[in-house]
């Protein structure tokens, strides 16, 4: 009933479309359709026309979908609700990908080929990523250890979502504690009608072009693969009074089109001449040959050569042709018990291959300095501007540096994308149940709910490259787990006396680990001969 003044409030609403209707003798039936949602007042503002025909005005409003905050207080913000949550142009599919939309927010465009739930790395008003409060049905589920308060945390599928709300300024005290906005996430609940979906999406490297960057550096497509489906079912168990809704969905992913599936590195060139790692002489020769296509600077008459010098034992000459150099070139016997020799024919227990890759033929690109940064000048005078006539066509190759006394040289460079697949898989489920405690008297009053939700995640994943230098891929295993409780008992007394306790329990673990094949002993620096060089002066330093 409304006072004298014609308003009316509904306390402790569940989130969900409403239809209110209105009627007074000798008026129209006015009804008008609306959506409660979180953090608000939900205002309807009706109209009576005079009773004329019988009538029914229906006011019918557009789809609920993305709107701005609509309160009498000063927040702003953005809110996602209904169909829209599922049917967002988000490419990894994440819960939150749509506050990207909000002008106080600040992100990057979702990745579709992301390795992980997908949660965006969102900067509010200027704020840090890590400074956002998140909230899971009315419980802190804030991740204050990633490189974003969302990143790498809870992630609900979008099916299992009543709403999601960003508050990016002025909102209430009681969602303080952190700098940037508020995020509030909401989970759906049963009804009296049983309801319930299943959904499959996949994406397949088929259906996409290759990388420029792919093809520019000769990479045939890589796998980009997701598939993820799940299933959800709600409604009542006791009609009127206890409701559930649970969801489940499992995603298993693979690409090698993200920042941890790749590393761009420089190399010597000799690794693309040896055609036989197990025999030093062959290797050898591939240095000596890389050096005479160009690497060594005795290209300009200084001889070019290794340590140890003539008269050191396992000093070896080799004469080569006289148009190869003006004088001799030297170079070193490989010892093949040698830490260098043995790291060169070490075996990367994740790809098969040499920890040093072979640079395979139209795989790799030489690096030139640029002419207009080279100042070297012949005969001490003249700068020279064209290297061709010194059987460097491209320009003078960027080299390993090299000195021995007055001689100097080097091995040409070249820089090499390695790409190794990252994998990312996931499995978990939302349970949701609502129960009316007290169902209240005529006018509302002495009513009481309690609703709890579990939410359980297990999203491991492999990182093949934790960093892009890497020559080799060493795979990161991340361990990811989320659980999560809310449980909230709401008393409506009257209308100016509402009690709302709730109990939260979120556990959040991201722990990242070695690969353990990588741990193996012939991979130490014992199993490799190295010496720490810390046992100098720490006797039994590890090594």
């Amino acid at each position: 009933m409304s006072n004298e003044e014609g308003s009316w409030t509904i306390a402790v609403l569940p989130l969900g479309n409403y239809e209110v209707t209105a009627g007074a003798a000798g008026f129209q039936l006015v009804k008008q359709t609306t959506t409660v949602v979180t953090s608000q007042t939900t205002s309807i503002d009706l109209t009576l026309g005079i009773a004329g025909a019988d009538a029914v005005v229906n006011i019918v409003a557009d789809q609920p979908g993305i709107e701005p905050v609509r309160s009498d207080s000063p927040v702003t913000g953005i809110s996602v609700t209904g169909r829209s949550l599922e049917d967002s142009p988000v490419a990894n599919r994440s819960s939150f990908g749509r506050i990207n939309l909000d002008t106080a927010a600040s992100g990057d465009i979702a990745d579709p080929l992301t390795n992980g739930t997908g949660n965006p790395e969102v900067s509010i008003n200027g704020s840090r990523t890590t400074s956002q409060g998140v909230q899971f049905n009315g419980i802190d589920a804030t991740n204050f250890f990633g490189t974003g308060s969302l990143t790498e945390s809870i992630s609900p599928a979008p099916e299992t979502v009543q709403e999601v709300k960003l508050l990016s300024s002025l909102y209430d005290a009681s969602l303080g504690r952190n700098g940037g906005g508020s995020v509030q996430v909401v989970t759906r609940s049963g009804t009296n009608a049983f309801t319930g979906a299943a959904y499959l999406f996949a994406q397949n490297e088929k259906f996409n072009s290759n990388d420029f960057f792919f093809n520019r550096d000769g990479i045939e497509r890589q796998k980009a693969r997701r598939l993820e489906g799940g299933v959800t079912l709600g409604g009542p168990i006791i009609k009127d009074k206890l409701w559930f809704f649970g969801g489940y969905q499992k995603t298993d992913a693979i690409t090698a089109y993200v920042p941890t599936a790749q590393s761009f590195v420089t190399l010597p060139e000799a690794l693309a001449f040896i055609t036989d790692r197990t025999n030093p002489e062959n290797v050898r020769l591939a240095f000596l040959r890389s050096t005479i296509n160009g690497g060594a600077i005795s290209s300009f008459g200084n001889p070019f050569s290794l340590q140890p010098g003539p008269g050191t034992a396992g000093y070896c000459v080799r004469p080569l042709t006289a148009a190869a150099f003006a004088g001799l070139a030297v170079a070193t016997c490989i010892d093949p018990n040698s830490p260098g020799f043995r790291l060169l024919n070490l075996r990367n227990p994740a790809t098969g291959d040499f920890f040093i890759p072979t640079l395979p033929a139209g795989r790799y690109e030489r690096l030139f300095y640029d002419n207009a940064n080279v100042r070297i000048l012949e005969n001490g005078v003249v700068r020279i501007t064209d290297f061709a006539r010194f059987g460097l066509p491209n320009g003078l190759p960027i080299i390993d540096g090299a000195t021995q006394g007055t001689v100097r040289g080097g091995f040409p460079l070249v820089r090499f994308r390695n790409v190794f697949p990252a994998e990312f898989k996931q499995d978990q489920f939302t349970t949701r149940l609502d129960y009316n405690l007290l169902k209240g008297d005529a006018q509302g009053n002495n009513l009481n709910t309690i609703n709890g939700t579990f939410f359980f995640a297990n999203f491991p994943a492999v990182d093949p490259f934790s960093d892009d230098t890497l020559v080799s891929p060493t795979p990161l295993i991340r361990d990811d787990r989320n659980r999560t409780l809310a449980i909230t008992d709401t008393h409506y007394f009257n209308g100016s006396l509402t009690n709302e306790a709730r109990f939260g329990y979120f556990s959040l673990d991201n722990s990242r680990q070695l690969d353990e094949r990588f741990l193996a002993p012939e991979l130490t620096n014992t199993g490799l001969g190295i010496i720490n060089p810390a046992t100098a002066f720490e006797p039994g330093a590890p090594s």
